[in-house]
């Protein structure tokens, strides 16, 4: 993934990769861009502007699918922070076989929920085979940098990877329906992304059920640990300026 974002118009570029021994998490080291975040500025655009932002968004993702992989999964050598369950942590080394398989055991935990509300979710089937696409799996408002030249970027490539198409446009789905924000943008990516409904829909039902019990392997995304991270990031720039050691 990261030797495919080097050659990307939309992402900063990747000067640094690596993963901390003293935490285990995989710090991915890109361009600062200067420029203001979606979610900042949304409410201020004219409808013309929110409709182009959506269309360059959709063409981006669309550009991210053409570029494939016969590996699923993340960067790096940690697991999938994307769909991961406390009971059902992605597989450290996935194929598509082991990842339909826990995603089906997600969908299977999901329909027998009894907390669960809504319909039941089918099992899902992969419209390209095991054709595994460049996917952000994070594209939402605070992820989207509008720079001074009007260009489009995408940052916080942290859950990015290889996943079949339908992960993509059902985890944005769910990041932007079900808060409603900047519903342009899910209509845009909806209308010029193929994809199997049945198994989008499958895969947001999942998404909803893993965010009421995300993985231990998440516990760093919580309000909690904010002084740990921010302290954390401190030390790495510290190492990247002056060579000091953790």
């Amino acid at each position: 993934m990261l030797f495919t974002l080097q050659k990307a118009s939309f992402a900063p570029n990747v000067h640094w990769a690596f993963e901390d021994p003293r935490t285990g998490y995989w710090i991915i080291v890109m361009d600062y861009i200067d420029g203001k975040a979606l979610m900042d500025i949304w409410g201020h655009l004219s409808d013309i502007k929110k409709h182009d932002i959506s269309h360059r968004i959709a063409t981006i993702t669309r550009t991210m699918q053409e570029k494939t992989s016969s590996i699923i999964g993340p960067a790096g050598s940690h697991p999938s922070l994307a769909f991961a369950h406390r009971n059902r942590v992605p597989p450290l080394a996935m194929n598509g076989d082991t990842f339909t398989d826990h995603i089906n055991g997600l969908v299977y935990h999901y329909n027998n929920d009894p907390l669960r509300v809504g319909n039941r979710a089918s099992y899902v089937r992969w419209q390209n085979g095991n054709n595994f696409v460049l996917s952000h799996m994070q594209i939402e408002p605070s992820n989207i940098i509008l720079d001074k030249n009007n260009k489009v970027w995408l940052v916080g490539w942290g859950k990015g990877g290889f996943f079949p198409p339908e992960c993509e446009i059902a985890m944005t789905y769910h990041l932007y329906f079900d808060t409603e924000k900047c519903p342009l943008i899910v209509g845009a990516l909806m209308y010029y992304l193929d994809s199997c409904r049945p198994t989008v829909s499958a895969l947001r039902a999942v998404i909803g059920f893993v965010e009421k019990a995300p993985a231990p392997v998440r516990h760093y995304l919580t309000r909690e640990n904010v002084e740990d991270r921010t302290r954390h990031a401190s030390e790495v720039v510290t190492y990247l300026l002056w060579g000091s050691h953790f």
